[in-house]
């Protein structure tokens, strides 16, 4: 069930951009903290967009954004999403990076000059650098140095508060941009946060299901208390025996599900980080062969829904090799299968 419910069923049959949009939207967003982990998880979720598509869909339709959301991590998200949900997840980050900020000198005050400064700058001039933004920084007497970590924090602050988002790459730097420029308006903070992690819940639901609050407190980076309200404030909650253990559903929702086909998914992907536990993998035994520690979570292969193995991606050559757990785990047909349409996705190795 939830392997289908996220999408490894390949629902989105739409080409170009516009299949782009629809993954990211369907699933509240995609793990961005690598380049090929977005892409290659929208390619596990449709059948006929590529990899230029993705791109296209970011820097010239721009119907998707890449900021800060789920867990103050980078994620692909889709625009019209974009400032409702910095509205229900940007203050918890905020609290929760308070002292960084204290530990690196940045006051209040501070932070909001800097992030005034970082969209005017980025707004008048196009994308920028971090160390142009830092040059910028320094200039208006903010920082000491246009290097270090505190560059950074100011950048992210202002994204958080739907000021910045990531431009066009220049070369191998980062670029952001002001959102009001690239996107055509300013992101919409405004309104009631209690409504905005209602909806929050529901599209965590209707991706992710059958779930608790503790799974998309995990998932979206929240308070209990406020994922609790989230799940409290709809009304169109069916509680169902997970193992058993109460978990939700939208009604009209299915309880069962048919198999959910073989899919190679790229590091980072959604579906690993959208419960309580690293619960899809089948076995406790390879649970460090795919998540050893330090922020890494390796590409998977899943079967019906469970991690059966691991692989390999090269920029270079595309897929560079798979490693199932056992190997009778993992079907040749669809493993060639999927193997072939990610050289079709990347145009590598085709």
């Amino acid at each position: 069930m939830r392997a289908l419910a996220n999408g490894l069923g390949r629902p989105v049959r739409r080409a170009g951009p516009a299949g782009v949009a629809d993954v990211v939207r369907r699933v509240g967003g995609l793990q961005a903290q690598t380049w090929p982990a977005a892409a290659l998880a929208v390619r596990a979720r449709s059948t006929a967009t590529t990899w230029a598509d993705v791109d296209t869909a970011r820097l010239v339709d721009r119907t998707v954004v890449r900021g800060w959301f789920q867990r103050g991590t980078l994620h692909l998200v889709a625009t019209e999403d974009a400032g409702w949900l910095l509205r229900a997840l940007g203050p918890v980050t905020e609290d929760r990076t308070a002292r960084r900020y204290a530990e690196l000198g940045l006051s209040e005050t501070v932070r909001r000059d800097a992030a005034t400064v970082i969209e005017a700058e980025t707004a008048g001039r196009g994308p920028l650098t971090r160390a142009e933004i830092g040059e910028a920084l320094v200039a208006k007497g903010l920082l000491p140095e246009p290097t270090g970590q505190a560059v950074y924090a100011l950048i992210r602050y202002a994204g958080l508060h739907g000021l910045l988002c990531y431009g066009p790459d220049r070369g191998s730097k980062e670029t952001w941009v002001a959102t009001r420029d690239w996107l055509g308006e300013p992101l919409d903070l405004s309104g009631n946060r209690a409504v905005a992690l209602a909806e929050l819940c529901g599209r965590y639901l209707a991706a992710y299901g059958p779930a608790t609050p503790a799974d998309l407190a995990i998932w979206a980076g929240l308070p209990a208390r406020d994922a609790k309200a989230a799940f409290g404030a709809r009304s169109d909650l069916v509680e169902v025996d997970l193992a058993g253990q109460r978990a939700a559903v939208l009604r009209g929702r299915r309880t069962t599900g048919a198999p959910a086909p073989l899919r190679l998914l790229g590091e980072f992907d959604t579906y690993l980080l959208g419960h309580h536990g690293l619960w899809p993998v089948h076995d406790e035994r390879f649970r460090r062969r795919i998540h050893p520690g330090g922020g890494v979570l390796r590409p998977v292969v899943v079967a019906d829904g469970i991690v059966v193995g691991g692989w390999r991606f090269d920029l270079r050559r595309g897929v560079a090799g798979v490693d199932p757990f056992e190997p009778d785990l993992v079907g040749t047909a669809e493993l060639d299968a999927e193997v072939a349409d990610i050289a079709r996705f990347t145009g590598l190795g085709a």
